[in-house]
């Protein structure tokens, strides 16, 4: 499948990475709403006011140790999935160490001490830098041209039927799409993504006038 063969063997670890975390963050949003009965904050309050609640900092402390994972969703998936493609093992092992240390920096916030939210949370730093560098590193991989890098994009392309050619030339890659033809050929569903074979017209031979044969036909019988 087309879908399949543009990831590499290891990818598929780097899918339950994600979904490990967005059960986390599902139990995290479950705490949340109990946290809302507990201490009488109705919807669609966000936070708490002190002056209106005597358990705001304890309601907001619960809302905003789950906030702050919700803000930084989008980041740590993004570089899970760009940087899995090039570096699958080492993504899976950042992605679980920043899953683990988002659970205790939600459980030490929900305490009502913020600071506790740093006791073991605060190491969630380094697996995210960890992910961007193997972002950085599959970036760099496809500014060079590497083989396996071309061939994960172009997978990729053909699964999403976008046009090879343009956005090769788009992307300036150094090499020409033809010469990765002989590659698709063996992939019967990738077929699609070369486009259809166009024939050169053949050129027809020039017209003679009919001047020209009857001089030729007086000739002969000359």
């Amino acid at each position: 499948m087309a879908g399949v063969e543009m990831f590499p063997r290891g990818f598929g670890n780097v899918a339950f990475v994600l979904v490990a975390y967005c059960f986390l963050n599902f139990w995290m949003g479950f705490q949340v709403g109990k946290a809302r009965k507990k201490y009488n904050v109705p919807y669609p309050t966000l936070y708490a006011i002190e002056s209106e609640n005597k358990d705001a900092k304890l309601f907001n402390c619960v809302q905003r140790g789950h906030q702050n994972s919700l803000e930084l969703m989008p980041v740590f998936f993004l570089l899970m999935v760009l940087g899995g493609i090039r570096h699958p093992c080492a993504c899976v092992a950042l992605g679980s160490i920043y899953t683990v240390t988002r659970f205790f920096y939600f459980t030490g916030y929900a305490t009502g001490d913020p600071k506790k939210r740093l006791t073991i949370g605060k190491y969630g730093l380094l697996p995210l830098i960890g992910l961007m560098g193997c972002t950085i590193s599959f970036g760099i991989s496809l500014l060079r041209g590497k083989s396996l890098s071309v061939i994960y994009l172009s997978c990729g392309f053909a699964f999403l039927n976008f046009p090879c050619s343009s956005i090769f030339n788009l992307l300036s890659l150094p090499f020409e799409p033809r010469q990765f033809g002989a590659w698709m050929s063996l992939q019967p569903q990738n077929r699609a993504l070369m486009g259809p074979v166009t024939e050169k017209p053949v050129a027809a031979p020039p017209a003679t006038s009919q001047a020209t044969e009857g001089t030729k036909k007086s000739k002969e019988r000359s």
